[in-house]
């Protein structure tokens, strides 16, 4: 099911929107709907020059390096993949 999730009072900041297996939560639990990792699978694609590189996904929160990779690199697109995650994550790329 797409689920589509909206904050403040006239319910007109759209929060989120995501495909749920089922539409069942028990609100008012203390768990946020946005506390649950995101599947892997997030991908980015970011141009780059030819060269050898270091792709880091950063935990904003602490600051940890979540997931590591190098690469020599031709030149032009390259796909990312992001690791799991629950809020949000950062990438760096070092040549």
């Amino acid at each position: 099911m797409q689920a589509e999730y909206f904050g403040g009072v006239e319910l007109k900041r759209r929060l989120l929107a995501q495909t749920d297996e089922k539409i069942d939560f028990t609100w008012g639990n203390g768990l946020s709907l946005f506390a649950r990792p995101k599947p892997s699978g997030t991908i980015l694609t970011v141009e780059l020059p030819a060269g050898k590189y270091a792709a880091e996904w950063i935990d904003t929160k602490t600051g940890a390096i979540a997931k590591r990779e190098e690469f020599k690199h031709e030149g032009g697109a390259r796909k990312l993949t992001a690791p799991d995650y629950k809020e949000d994550i950062a990438l760096r790329v070092k040549r």
